[in-house]
């Protein structure tokens, strides 16, 4: 929906029958995000590039309808960060490319109601990753283009309410993904651009054949496709 600026925000937000609502890329501003925040029907709200900034996200965390919130690209620092990690009805959320850093990630981490959380490009490193592992809430995380590095992979294989996790671009290692592969309650894991060399794919795979959990593996970047581990194990045969 384009409606660019604020008037057409105003209009929306007193509507009383719209649950779900995406105004991406509509130039709202931290107007336009206070005045939808007031809105007490909304359960789904998609309010990315539009440059809310703390004070939307602030305004935004008040509200006790919303369910799930988009606030990608929205120039939200740790404070906007804090307020919403203290929100107790957002199930879903996602703050990618919002350079929220460890701090951000920690102080989401707290949070124990979200069970879905997207953190792409938010210079995240090892401590917000540790912080992040811990939490037993979440059961999707999206942590692609980050920075955590060797310890914050083994953190997340020790998590045992995760079962979706993204940690595509994170300078992993390969100690990183053999402990990933032991981890037996995640179902989808996405490892490309890693840097992981076919020739180790053979002992990840036998350890995720022998755990019998994982349902689908993406492991590097010519694999565009998240696949199952049958092709895995097919495609290791191919560079054997």
């Amino acid at each position: 929906m384009v409606i660019k600026g604020v008037k057409g925000t105003i209009a929306l937000a007193k509507n009383k029958t719209l649950t779900s609502l995406d105004l991406s890329s509509n130039e709202i501003g931290v107007k336009g995000a206070i005045t939808l925040a007031e809105n007490k029907t909304l359960a789904s709200l998609s309010l990315s590039f539009n440059e809310i900034g703390n004070e939307g996200a602030i305004a935004l965390a008040e509200n006790k309808t919303l369910t799930s919130l988009v606030l990608s690209n929205n120039k939200i620092g740790v404070k906007g960060v804090i307020a919403l990690a203290e929100n107790k009805t957002l199930t879903s959320l996602s703050l990618s490319s919002n350079k929220i850093g460890d701090k951000g990630a920690i102080a989401l981490a707290e949070n124990k109601t979200l069970t879905s959380l997207s953190l792409g490009y938010n210079r995240i490193e090892g401590k917000g990753a540790i912080a992040l592992s811990e939490n037993k809430t979440l059961t999707s995380l999206v942590l692609r283009y980050n920075n955590i590095g060797v310890k914050g992979a083994i953190a997340f294989a020790e998590n045992k309410t995760l079962t979706s996790l993204n940690l595509s671009s994170n300078k992993i290692g390969v100690k990183g993904v053999i402990a990933l592969a032991e981890n037996k309650t995640l179902i989808s894991l996405d490892l490309r651009r890693n840097n992981i060399k076919y020739t180790l794919l053979e002992k990840i795979n036998l350890i995720i054949l022998r755990n019998r959990v994982f349902l689908a593996l993406t492991i590097e970047k010519e694999i565009s496709e998240v696949i199952s581990i049958k092709d895995l194990a097919l495609l290791i045969h191919s560079y054997s």
